[in-house]
């Protein structure tokens, strides 16, 4: 097996998924990349080309359908709408803008967290909930969605079944 093109760096997450679900990944930039799980079959596949020093931070299977929540390192989150994700059209052109001071690490369903079933995992190895309220979104704006000890910081978020 050999790829079209040398890729430097490593693998950020392997991700179980079907036909029916969207693969997103985040860069610490900001931006939000989208794709179907069939366009990564048996090619190489660039859901988003990053700039400059960007990185792939964050990566997730989810519904087709529902907003999401891209969530950075501070506990803050931010509502995304995944059919406003770009996917057509060159790599250079793919995916969006959520903001430019959001390193994003973790997304998670906007529905399932709402309803408390969305923990995080913390650089002091606790596992503390999502805790806001639907009445306070804003898409576009932050909110802080975690508690967090001074210094304590998200490594990532996983969704209780």
């Amino acid at each position: 097996f050999q790829l079209e093109k040398r890729y430097a760096g490593l693998p950020l997450a392997l991700l179980m998924t079907d036909q029916d679900q969207i693969l997103l990944i985040g860069t610490d930039a900001g931006r939000i990349g989208r794709a179907q799980p069939r366009h990564g079959q048996g090619v190489t596949w660039e859901m988003l080309r990053t700039h400059g020093r960007e990185l792939v931070s964050a990566a997730g299977s989810f519904p087709r359908e529902g907003l999401l929540l891209a969530v950075d390192a501070h506990g803050k989150a931010v509502v995304v709408d995944p059919s406003k994700i770009t996917v057509d059209g060159p790599p250079a052109t793919r995916g969006l803008l959520l903001r430019r001071d959001f390193s994003i690490i973790s997304f998670a369903a906007l529905g399932p967290a709402s309803q408390g079933q969305v923990n995080a995992i913390t650089s002091l190895g606790r596992f503390i909930p999502i805790t806001f309220s639907l009445t306070l979104l804003n898409h576009g704006a932050s909110f802080q969605a975690f508690q967090l000890q001074p210094g304590e910081k998200i490594l990532t978020t996983y969704q209780i079944q």
